[in-house]
């Protein structure tokens, strides 16, 4: 229901078709998407290997549809909401197995109810599929489904690098646990220490050296380009207060988390996994911070404020959200052991908790009715915003510029893709042999697409050479409000 808000929203906010895109990124993998499908190969020119794209399986995953003749990001879209709905289900799932069906329920229904959920399954990107295979990973382990955890860290070191911190927990936690088992000398201990090595440790392994093997086979390189090119690193969280930007941008993503109560809760929950001693449990506890780690040393980026800015936070929320939730099974718990209602009443606990939990996880009830009026619209502006600017500027080069001209681009996504010529992203991401705003690199282009004034040691021997100019004055998404062609040479 909040998914479908959001795409009328869109259509009704200026976006020409339902297939619009609030941000150029996505139409980066649907370039790598369409150009896997014509060669065989994971590249952002055709006969040019390139590692741009930070989720090989998203691409992989998008290049069906495309064959079978689903338009790109109707195709991006749907994929969203199936992991949606995987994620809930995951989070349904691990609640049902080790709390109560009545949490479950609450966990699917804040799930769907959230508008940043929303506004992540229809954006084109993998963020919500990262989400949904990492929280079931999490729980195919503590559930003691080895191969299925195995496989789902394998997926998730694929859809984005930093899966691999999530993998690495996985196998961590399913090593330890199994090594205590052995210590205690439990039948078939040692059987199981080899038996979760072989299945937690070798999918992950596999599938990322494939992603190494493909990046340096590009590149040089055994990782994505954006690793390389993004500032920081982890010096920079000695700057305290980029950390604390991350974790005040949690704070306010997380409509279910940031309360002094739901920080008890999750409090709470931490108690809950605690007692009950199982290694298996680290991921659920560890990956969102390990998350918020990568965020303040800027290897990931985050510009607060807006869903672009902040999508590397979305797949921490459904583990902090499911820790409350756990913490609302303890005090179920507690309550039944120490029989403090009547045999009649026991039954209705579970319920009952689960209510209190779900008032008190909406207990920032005005924020979530500010996000469902607010965000809908806020997702219609950045389609617009994107088909008006970048779109509209990549079916003019295709109609505009020969065939074989060579284009260098500030946004790399809608450009390449309906512009069809060769293009040079002048930031290094997706075109590995050019050096980073590189006047030696401009000088071989024949067009320049940038900003004005973003990149000036770039343009500046080129602002005489205008050709044409792309205004979208009212455009709050994109990195400015006019886009300028230079011819080069």
């Amino acid at each position: 229901m909040v998914s479908w808000r959001f795409e009328f929203s869109a259509y009704r906010g200026r976006a020409p078709e339902f297939h619009a895109v609030p941000l150029d990124d996505a139409w980066v993998h649907f370039v790598y998407a369409r150009n896997a499908l014509q060669t065989g190969l994971l590249q952002y020119n055709p006969g040019e290997p390139a590692a741009g794209t930070t989720s090989l399986l998203w691409v992989l995953l998008l290049a069906l549809p495309i064959r079978l003749g689903l338009d790109a990001p109707l195709a991006a879209k749907a994929l969203g909401l199936l992991a949606l709905l995987g994620l809930a289900g995951a989070l349904f799932l691990l609640l049902k197995r080790w709390a109560y069906v009545a949490l479950a329920a609450v966990g699917a229904l804040l799930i769907f109810i959230d508008p940043l959920n929303g506004y992540a399954a229809l954006s084109g990107m993998e963020v919500v599929l990262y989400a949904a295979l990492s929280l079931g990973a999490t729980a195919a382990l503590v559930g003691g489904r080895l191969k299925l955890a195995g496989i789902l860290s394998a997926a998730v070191v694929i859809v984005r690098p930093d899966g691999a911190l999530l993998a690495a927990l996985v196998i961590l936690g399913g090593l330890v646990q199994a090594l205590l088992a052995t210590r205690r000398h439990r039948p078939g201990g040692s059987h199981a220490l080899a038996q979760s090595a072989f299945w937690l440790v070798l999918p992950p392994l596999l599938t990322g050296l494939f992603w190494a093997w493909l990046c340096w086979r590009a590149t040089g390189r055994p990782l994505p380009a954006s690793f390389y090119v993004r500032a920081g690193g982890w010096a920079a969280l000695a700057d305290g207060p980029t950390l604390r930007a991350v974790l005040a941008e949690l704070d306010r993503l997380g409509i279910f988390v940031g309360h002094p109560l739901q920080w008890m809760l999750y409090a709470l929950g931490l108690i809950w996994i605690a007692w009950r001693r199982d290694a298996r449990w680290l991921p659920l506890i560890a990956f969102p911070w390990l998350i918020a780690l990568l965020l303040g040393s800027e290897k990931l980026q985050l510009v607060g404020g807006t869903f672009p800015g902040n999508r590397y936070l979305v797949p921490a929320l459904p583990f902090l959200l499911a820790v409350e939730l756990l913490g609302a099974a303890f005090v179920i718990d507690l309550l039944l052991e120490k029989r403090v209602l009547y045999r009649t009443y026991r039954r209705y606990l579970p319920v009952v908790v689960a209510l209190a939990a779900l008032g008190l996880l909406l207990i920032n009830a005005p924020d979530l009715v500010r996000a469902w009026r607010d965000e809908p619209g806020n997702f219609a502006r950045a389609c617009a915003d994107c088909e008006r600017m970048q779109v509209q500027m990549g079916k003019w080069v295709n109609a505009n510029t020969p065939a074989k001209a060579t284009v260098g681009v500030f946004d790399a996504g809608a450009i390449a893709y309906f512009g069809r010529r060769r293009m040079v992203d002048i930031l290094g991401l997706n075109t590995p042999h050019f050096a980073p705003l590189s006047p030696r690199v401009i000088e071989q282009l024949d067009y320049l697409i940038t900003y004005p004034g973003i990149s000036e040691d770039v343009e500046l021997p080129y602002r005489d050479r205008e050709i044409f100019r792309l205004e979208v004055p009212d455009s709050t998404t994109t990195a400015g409000k006019s886009m300028v062609v230079y011819r080069v040479r």
